[in-house]
């Protein structure tokens, strides 16, 4: 047999075929060569508004490229984000700065096409490109204390409430940041791009596809009512930078309350700890004097049982629905161990705080990257949700009450009915949603985080009280 083991081994060597490896999109660095072609890609338009995302060409301004557009394969991150990945018309070259390009001259757009985009612009959507799987973005300054700020992709236009009067930024200047990694190679590290709204009438196109912008301040006039032309333009400003391909990411990712998370954090795990060595204190006290008690009890012929020890035939009784209870539990473990790998999950009752920053990356499109954060909130969630479940269970069956596999996942999960309850908060205080489907769009996702939540930590809390009760039981002598 072990010959034949080997034969096996060996026949599996030899047919073992050399494959090549593949490319996965950010994570390993892209080389250039001055002059090579940047392919620039639309990602979607977004809006906080309608939280409905749209193709990049579902407004008609935005011309096709000559051999037709590709949309990338997508996957299950990509399709849940509502993301379109497709070819545009704009063309870019590495280190190679681009005067004004004409991508489409004197665009015509008729009633129906000038009222959607002008729909567009007043529900205030955003345009996302793509170079290198690196988004775009806006900067801009703070007012009040002039620090430079970004905002993701572009806008679409420009409305003015007072005169409701809609405006398109037809002319991007994308302003591209490369690092050379030796000589003759480069790598995208930055992508800006400042949207501009010129009137079509002050764009000069030439025959070769280059155009002059003439002095003036007439922008881009759209009117919803009518029929419109249009001009789209676009160049392109390369410049070099100090930053590695590694850092790129620090511009979108600019945190400037950490220390309201720290403190935050800091302060919910002084109280969970806090109140976890005192109810640790309570409980263990009580229960090794329950335990001698009982045991006692048994060396005395003729005392009455009395207390949890009473259940002790009972307690490991199936519960009613066990299917579905058990259901419950297996899809709890499940989000258990993907969030010990991905971190995803938050408390409620400890850390409300990080709840608002995981609301407005998923609903008013921010990043949200503070994973580390995020791991000690998962550590928080456990021990609480664990202490108040042992909690419940011991009181319980201290009433000699053995029904305690329903009550311990019920009480633990809990917590997802405060995180609903700050959705809706959320919604009325944060948001600016006024349409149905976007409204229906917000609860039914929450619905289902709040539901996965309340899955995880209601299994977190049976998992302990089960441990408990096992514990318990063990230590004391049942005839």
């Amino acid at each position: 047999m072990a010959n034949m083991s080997y034969i096996s081994l060996i026949c599996i060597i030899f047919y073992i075929q050399p494959i090549s490896t593949f490319y996965i999109p950010g994570v390993a660095p892209l080389d250039f060569k001055k002059g090579e072609n940047v392919e620039v890609k639309a990602v979607k338009m977004t809006s906080t508004k309608t939280q409905l995302p749209y193709d990049y060409y579902d407004v008609a301004m935005h011309c096709k490229p000559a051999n037709g557009t590709k949309y990338k394969s997508e996957n299950l991150g990509e399709i849940l984000r509502g993301d379109r990945i497709v070819n545009t018309k704009f063309k870019v070259e590495m280190a190679t700065n681009v005067g004004c390009q004409s991508l489409c001259k004197d665009k015509h757009l008729n009633k129906q096409q000038s009222s959607t985009i002008s729909k567009r612009i007043r529900k205030n959507y955003y345009v996302h490109l793509l170079i290198d799987n690196l988004p775009c973005a806006t900067k801009f300054e703070n007012v009040e204390t002039h620090e430079v700020l970004y905002e993701h992709g572009y806008r679409l236009g420009l409305y003015t409430k007072k005169t409701e009067e809609t405006y398109i930024n037809n002319h991007l200047i994308m302003k591209l940041y490369y690092h050379k990694e030796s000589e003759d190679l480069y790598r995208v590290v930055g992508f800006e791009v400042e949207p501009k709204s010129i009137d079509s009438k002050r764009i000069n196109v030439n025959n070769d596809g280059t155009c002059a912008i003439q002095n003036g301040q007439e922008m881009q006039k759209i009117d919803p009512k009518n029929e419109n032309a249009i001009t789209t333009t676009y160049e392109v400003i390369w410049a070099n930078s100090e930053t590695r391909w590694a850092s790129r990411w620090d511009t979108y990712l600019a945190m400037t309350d950490a220390q309201i998370h720290w403190f935050s954090i800091v302060n919910s795990v002084i109280v969970v700890f806090f109140l976890a060595g005192i109810l640790s204190m309570i409980i263990v006290k009580t229960l090794r004097r329950d335990i001698a008690r009982y045991n006692q009890e048994d060396a005395d012929d003729g005392s009455e049982e009395t207390g949890w020890k009473l259940v002790h035939g009972d307690v490991f009784r199936p519960p009613h629905r066990k299917n579905v209870l058990a259901a419950l539990i297996g899809s709890g473990i499940q989000i258990f161990l993907m969030s010990l790998i991905v971190i995803g999950v938050l408390p409620f009752g400890a850390m409300f705080i990080e709840l608002f920053f995981i609301f407005s990356a998923i609903w008013e499109n921010q990043y949200y990257y503070l994973f580390g954060f995020l791991f000690l909130v998962f550590i928080i969630i456990i021990i609480s949700c664990s202490q108040i479940s042992i909690v419940i269970t011991y009181f319980q069956l201290c009433g000699e009450d053995y029904h305690w596999w329903w009550r311990s996942f019920i009480a633990s999960g809990g917590s997802a009915f405060y995180v609903f309850a700050y959705s809706i908060f959320y919604f009325f205080t944060k948001l600016d949603i006024t349409e149905v489907i976007p409204i229906m769009l917000y609860f039914g996702y929450t619905f289902l985080i709040c539901f996965t939540f309340w899955t995880l930590t209601g299994t977190i809390g049976f998992i302990a009280s089960y441990i408990f009760v096992r514990k318990i039981y063990a230590a004391v002598k049942i005839e």
